[in-house]
C-alpha cells in the first residue's frame, strides 16, 4: 500500500468542475509537483473539435438557451428547430499563421460543430428570438399554449 502526503489546500474532488483536474491532482499527489519545463500540468486537452457549451433556462413563460460561440459571426451560424430540439451548426476558423509563427502553447479548438438540444417542452417557432453578445448566443423561445381540455357535446 503506498502512503499518500495529506495536503491541507486541497480541494475536494466533489468541487472541481473538470475531470482533468482530478487527475492533475490524483498525479501530484502520488507522484510531486509536475516538472515546470511542462506548463504546470499533467494532463492536456483531449476534445480535439469545437464543441460549445451550452445553457438551458426554463422560465415561466419562455425557455433561454445560451451557448457560448467565442470567436463566431452570426453569418456563419445556422439555427433551426425541429421536433422539439434546437440545432446549432457553425464553423470557428483558426487564425492564419505565417511561417514565422509558432505556437508554443494551443489549447483552443477549432472546426465545423453541430449542436442539437433537446427542447423540455413545445415552443412557437416563429417567435424565436436570437441575439449574439460578446461570443455568447442567446436564444429566447416562448413557451407554446398548453392545449386545454374541451368539452364535447353528444348529440
Amino acid at each position: 500500500m503506498a502512503l499518500v502526503r495529506w495536503n491541507p489546500n486541497r480541494q475536494p474532488v466533489v468541487s472541481r468542475q473538470n475531470v482533468d483536474d482530478d487527475i492533475e491532482c490524483f498525479l501530484e499527489d502520488f507522484f510531486g509537483s509536475p516538472s515546470p519545463w511542462y506548463g504546470g500540468r499533467w494532463t492536456t486537452p483531449r476534445q480535439a473539435t469545437f464543441t460549445p457549451r451550452v445553457n438551458l433556462l426554463n422560465h415561466d413563460e419562455e425557455i433561454v438557451l445560451k451557448a457560448e460561440l467565442p470567436g463566431i459571426d452570426k453569418e456563419e451560424l445556422d439555427i433551426s428547430i425541429a421536433n422539439d430540439t434546437v440545432t446549432i451548426k457553425g464553423e470557428r476558423k483558426a487564425e492564419e499563421l505565417t511561417e514565422n509563427d509558432c505556437y508554443v502553447c494551443q489549447e483552443s479548438t477549432y472546426g465545423s460543430f453541430e449542436r442539437s438540444i433537446p427542447l423540455p417542452e413545445k415552443v412557437v417557432s416563429d417567435k424565436v428570438t436570437a441575439s449574439l453578445k460578446n461570443g455568447v448566443l442567446t436564444l429566447t423561445l416562448p413557451k407554446a399554449e398548453p392545449s386545454g381540455s374541451v368539452k364535447i357535446q353528444v348529440n
